[in-house]
């Protein structure tokens, strides 16, 4: 398959270059998420239990200061009782230190955010929640907190120099997992 190069109209910028398909006559692209991935820019964390009733699991950070923003998407399951919490705000109840992965196996950058295993977050500093979602056996069924695909609806753009804690809390001895994803990307 031929490419060639074509010249995207962009009225901030007219230099732009992008790859042309010569057999379908169409832009190549991919999404902006996918291109943060592939510039080593896309980080995971990815918690695990066989049994979310023995103790809750999840993540607290500070997102990084200045115009760097986190844009984060978190996936969830379990198949019992389940009440997942995202919060703004606070401080961290303990844990341990958590080291992201990179999505680009090739890539020596390190997230700019401090992150750590915690299932508690403290109310000092008034923590905010910003979104709770319950399911299983009590809730609304067995479901993942977020499916492939829902990006879009599922996106947060966090603040920087801002503390954040992801809780997820069961009665069930079942298994369940948290994951975050993300890019850091620096407004211009």
């Amino acid at each position: 398959m031929l490419i060639r190069q074509f010249k995207q109209e962009d009225p901030n910028d007219s230099t732009r270059l992008g790859e042309f398909d010569n057999l379908f006559k169409v832009p190549i692209g991919i999404e902006v998420a996918h291109h943060e991935i592939h510039e080593g820019d896309g980080f995971t964390l990815c918690l695990a239990t066989a049994d979310l009733s023995a103790a809750d699991i999840g993540f607290s950070w500070t997102t990084p200061a200045g115009t760097k923003r986190m844009h984060m998407w978190i996936s969830a399951s379990s198949t019992e009782d389940t009440v997942f919490t995202f919060y703004e705000g606070g401080t961290p109840a303990g844990g341990g230190a958590a080291t992201p992965l990179n999505r680009n196996r090739g890539s020596g950058t390190t997230s700019s955010a401090t992150l750590f295993k915690s299932g508690a977050v403290s109310t000092g500093g008034g923590p905010a929640t910003l979104c709770q979602k319950r399911w299983g056996t009590n809730g609304i069924g067995n479901q993942s907190g977020t499916g492939a695909g829902d990006r879009a609806v599922n996106e947060w753009v966090l603040n920087p120099s801002t503390s954040y804690h992801l809780i997820m809390s069961g009665a069930g001895n079942e298994p369940a997992w948290l994951e975050l994803d993300w890019y850091e990307h620096t407004d211009e």
